[in-house]
């Protein structure tokens, strides 16, 4: 019996992901090195657009893989694997989704806590997860001019 393929969902779910991960990762790069401007705060503010989108994609891709189960691994494949290369194997999958989420969830608690609300493509404006820390000021790091600007993968 032939393999059962991934799903067609499955799949646009999973190239939509990989181009948004790389288009917010080269933004994230890019802003960093510009100076304070309505350029760079409009840029944040797409990078902050598009990490909930990543979100609900992400979401969304959880419920689909949940509700439909990829395929295997090839049988001879699964078979020359060591039980270690299995387990790091699972263990990857389960990392990765793990970011999926949390990189997206710790870049809105960034913003909460340096008080500049997300507001998703303009419009609907989302919750503060958490108060304003005085401590750290009202702007991000990013764009404080007091230290250098450098993008945290981990938006921390």
């Amino acid at each position: 019996m032939p393999p059962r393929p991934y799903t067609a969902p499955a799949i646009a779910l999973h190239w939509l992901l990989a181009v948004a991960l790389v288009g917010l990762f080269d933004m994230g790069l890019s802003m960093t090195g510009l100076p304070f401007s309505p350029q760079r705060l409009k840029l944040c503010n797409w990078h902050k657009w598009a990490g909930m989108t990543v979100l609900a994609l992400s979401l969304l891709r959880l419920v689909w893989r949940l509700s439909h189960r990829p395929p295997p691994l090839p049988g001879r494949i699964r078979a020359a694997m060591p039980a270690w290369q299995r387990g790091l194997h699972a263990g990857s999958q389960h990392l990765m989704y793990l970011l999926f989420f949390a990189v997206p969830v710790m870049g809105w608690l960034y913003s909460s806590a340096s008080g500049f609300p997300v507001v998703w493509f303009g419009v609907w404006r989302r919750p503060d997860l958490i108060g304003v820390d005085r401590d750290q000021g009202h702007r991000p790091r990013a764009l404080r001019s007091d230290r250098p600007a450098r993008h945290q993968g981990s938006h921390a």
